[in-house]
């Protein structure tokens, strides 16, 4: 049942503040879940930024379900991403980076809910989830230089194209870039 509910979290919600740009909000409510059917990674990672967009939404005291449930699709997503890396095809070379990026945005989401949780002992598995975002986008470096074409060719060549018109500012890049500060702080005062 929970995943019928964050699909249509993902495509009602949860996109909306992935970008401003049209052609990308199309991409990513539209044409990412299509894709993601074919690719169960993908979809993993879909429902894990779904829930934990869900899990931000709620008051602190019912976060809690919505968060494991995120954990557990974001897991999901990165052993499949993995198992993929080494033998990437042109057809999957989307797919991967699609969910990467995805990757990318849910692990620091998942690591702020830890470090609110338990401040004192998610330290070590903060810089730990951060590293493998680190990894993840080694990895989709990996993808793009091996199927350069194919991704740029694919649903998610908007996110390699500029806009054809002019763009508003992406909140969520902002609001990253806002709280690094904070995260660099946080880290170097545990170390």
């Amino acid at each position: 049942m929970l995943p019928i509910i964050f699909r249509h979290h993902w495509t009602t919600e949860a996109f909306d503040g992935l970008s401003q740009r049209p052609d990308l909000r199309n991409m990513w409510r539209v044409e990412a879940p299509k894709h993601a059917n074919a690719h169960d990674y993908f979809m993993h990672e879909i429902l894990a930024f779904a829930a934990l967009h869900k899990a931000y939404q709620q008051p602190s005291d019912q976060r809690q379900p919505y968060y494991a449930c995120g954990i557990h699709h974001q897991d999901l997503a990165i052993r499949g991403v993995r198992e993929r890396l080494h033998n990437v095809t042109n057809e999957e070379a989307p797919a991967i980076v699609a969910t990467s990026t995805l990757l990318t945005l849910s692990v620091f989401a998942s690591t702020g809910f830890e470090a609110q949780s338990a401040p004192t002992t998610a330290v070590v598995d903060g810089i730990d989830s951060i590293m493998n975002a680190f990894h993840l986008m080694q990895g989709m470096g990996h993808v793009l230089a091996l199927a350069q074409a194919a991704v740029r060719e694919s649903f998610v060549g908007p996110m390699l194209r500029d806009p054809t018109e002019p763009t508003a500012s992406q909140p969520m890049l902002q609001e990253l870039k806002d709280h690094l500060p904070a995260l660099t702080a946080f880290i170097g005062n545990k170390t």
